[in-house]
């Protein structure tokens, strides 16, 4: 079972919207949720918490995007992905 490192709030600017991300120890992305819009504190109240369904379809579109997972960045899912939700890079 992967283990939690840390927890980011990252503010997406170009798509108005919050980004809650957990890392476990190797740095990888192990739970994600967003909220749109800049009210930082409702987001801290009401959606910082992983949401399974968002963090699964990640981990699936890393398998089906990236080549290997160390070399994909949010960056490269969202120039290969148009779901309606895209995602600022998620970086370390």
């Amino acid at each position: 079972m992967q283990e939690l490192d840390k927890v980011v709030h990252q503010w997406c600017d170009s798509n108005d919207r919050w980004m809650y991300i957990e890392y476990d120890r190797d740095g990888k992305v192990m739970g994600l949720n967003f909220m749109q819009g800049d009210d930082y504190e409702f987001f801290k109240e009401s959606w910082c918490v992983s949401d399974q369904g968002l963090t699964e379809f990640y981990k699936q579109m890393l398998i089906h995007v990236c080549l290997r997972a160390k070399e994909c960045t949010g960056t490269l899912l969202h120039k290969q992905l148009y779901v309606g939700i895209p995602l600022c890079e998620l970086s370390s």
